[in-house]
C-alpha cells in the first residue's frame, strides 16, 4: 500500500489530493470523485470507438451491441441484472412497435418515440394491463407473446386521451373526418 494514501487517510483527509476531508464513507473528496468519473468515461468512450470492450480493452466481437465483451457483459449481468433487464424491454417494445406501423401515431402522424403509446382499439386497456402486468412495460411483453394480435394501434399520448375522454373517438381524428381544419384559427372582422 502506498504510505502517501495510508497517511492523507490517517489525517481525514482525501487520500488522492490530500487537500480535503473525503466523501462520508469514501476515500476520496467529491472533486477528486468527478475526476475519476471523467477520465473513465473519456477511457470508455476511446475504447469503444476503437471496436474494444470498455472495461477490459478486449476487441468486441463483430456485431456486438453493447460495447462490453461477452465476459463482461456476463459479469455485469450477473452483478447488475437491470441492465438485462432493461434491454431485453426496450428491444421488445421496438419490435411490437415495427409490428403495429412503426413510431408513428395513427391519428395525428406525430414521431416522437417518448410520447407515443400501444392504445386498445376496443378500450378497456387499463383494466387489461392490470390483469397482465404489474408493471407499464407487461403489455409489450403480453403482445409479443400473443403474436402481436389486432385489436391495437399505435397513437400518441395526446390522441389517446383524447380518445379516451370523447367517447372513443380522437377530437383531432374526428375534426379531420368533419372536414374542420383544427390548427387555423379563425378570427372575426
Amino acid at each position: 500500500m502506498n504510505t502517501t494514501y495510508a497517511t492523507r487517510r490517517a489525517q481525514g483527509l482525501c487520500s488522492r489530493c490530500g487537500k480535503v476531508p473525503p466523501m462520508e464513507g469514501k476515500k476520496i473528496c467529491s472533486a477528486c470523485q468527478e475526476g475519476q468519473t471523467t477520465a473513465a468515461r473519456l477511457r470508455n468512450e476511446r475504447r469503444r470507438d476503437s471496436g474494444r470492450c470498455y472495461r477490459c480493452c478486449k476487441p468486441l466481437p463483430e456485431n456486438s451491441e453493447f460495447g462490453a465483451c461477452p465476459d463482461c457483459r456476463a459479469a455485469m449481468l450477473k452483478r447488475y441484472p437491470s441492465i438485462g433487464q432493461r434491454q431485453y424491454r426496450d428491444k421488445t417494445k421496438d419490435e411490437v412497435f415495427q409490428n403495429y406501423g412503426g413510431y408513428i401515431c395513427t391519428c395525428c402522424g406525430e414521431t416522437e418515440k417518448k410520447v407515443l403509446t400501444i392504445d386498445h382499439v376496443e378500450g378497456g386497456g387499463c383494466q387489461h394491463r392490470k390483469k397482465i402486468s404489474k408493471s407499464g412495460s407487461g403489455i409489450y411483453i403480453y403482445l409479443k407473446r400473443e403474436g402481436f394480435p389486432s385489436g391495437y394501434q399505435v397513437l400518441c399520448y395526446n390522441c389517446n386521451v383524447g380518445k379516451y375522454r370523447n367517447g372513443g373517438v380522437c377530437p383531432i381524428h374526428q375534426n379531420k373526418l368533419d372536414g374542420a381544419d383544427i390548427f387555423t384559427t379563425s378570427s372575426k372582422t
